[in-house]
This record gives C-alpha cells, sequence and structure tokens, in this order.
C-alpha cells in the first residue's frame, strides 16, 4: 500500500510540472502575439481599406480608424526609435 501511495503522488507532481510549463509556454507564446507591432505600411493599407469598404456603419468607421491611427503613430514612434541593426 505504502508503495502505491509513493508512486501515486510522484505521478501527480510530474503532472503537476508538465501542466505547469504547457501553461507556461502558453503565456509565453501569445504575449509574443501581442508585443509584435503593425508595421507603419500595413496600417496604413488596413485605414484605406476601411475607409473604402461600405459595408461598415460611419461611426463604426470612425472608431475604427482612430483606433488604427494611435496605433500608426506608435509604429512611427517604434521605427524611429529603433537602433540600427548590425549585419
Amino acid at each position: 500500500m505504502e508503495g502505491k501511495k509513493t508512486l501515486t503522488v510522484i505521478v501527480c507532481v510530474l503532472l503537476i510540472i508538465v501542466a505547469g510549463l504547457l501553461i507556461y509556454s502558453h503565456v509565453k507564446r501569445s504575449r509574443e502575439g501581442f508585443i509584435k507591432e503593425a508595421s507603419v505600411e500595413a496600417v496604413q493599407r488596413e485605414i484605406e481599406r476601411i475607409q473604402k469598404d461600405p459595408n461598415i456603419p460611419p461611426g463604426v468607421k470612425a472608431n475604427l480608424i482612430r483606433q488604427l491611427q494611435s496605433e500608426l503613430a506608435r509604429a512611427q514612434t517604434k521605427q524611429t526609435q529603433a537602433p540600427p541593426t548590425a549585419p
């Protein structure tokens, strides 16, 4: 009986460690998605696409464009602050 309990505890601890590693890798990957910044050109294309789309209501269109313009300003700031990369 004692050996069975020990084996169960070891298996449970291993499962908890594996679950923790899976959660950690998932969180790390999802954070990388947030960290990636859109390029200036991509944001400008998206703004133009929204402006030309007749299916988007005017109020929603204005909000989307305002959000994208703030993202564009952030992307431009990041682009100008980026240090030159060495070859």
